[in-house]
């Protein structure tokens, strides 16, 4: 089985070439293709979606190509599939930092 998530990781930064970056890295789905049905990149929004998807390796992939390209930040948001299991980060030359989101009710 495993857990599923809906990932967002949007690139902050430096201007790069979209189409060089993602040739160069196998991780980064092609335009137009889709390692399943549930992965793609927008490019209108310059980020990569994977939704429901199993990608327990995200947090190593994200810090490798944040060190491949340290003038960029890579943001990441996680979406579990349990409610209330949310994170952010932003991955930037190697390093992360961010957390999970925590929801407080308002006290009356």
């Amino acid at each position: 089985m495993g857990y599923y998530s809906d990932f967002y990781v949007k690139l902050i930064g430096e201007q790069i070439d979209l189409d060089v970056f993602i040739s160069d890295n196998p991780i980064v789905p092609q335009y137009g293709d889709r390692f399943d049905e549930h992965f793609w990149f927008d490019k209108q929004q310059d980020n990569w979606v994977k939704r429901y998807s199993k990608w327990y390796d995200y947090d190593e992939d994200i810090c490798f190509l944040s060190r491949k390209y340290p003038n960029i930040e890579f943001e990441l948001i996680r979406y579990g599939e349990n409610a209330g299991d949310i994170e952010k980060y932003v991955y930037s030359n190697g390093s992360k930092h961010g957390g999970k989101a925590v929801i407080d009710w308002p006290k009356n």
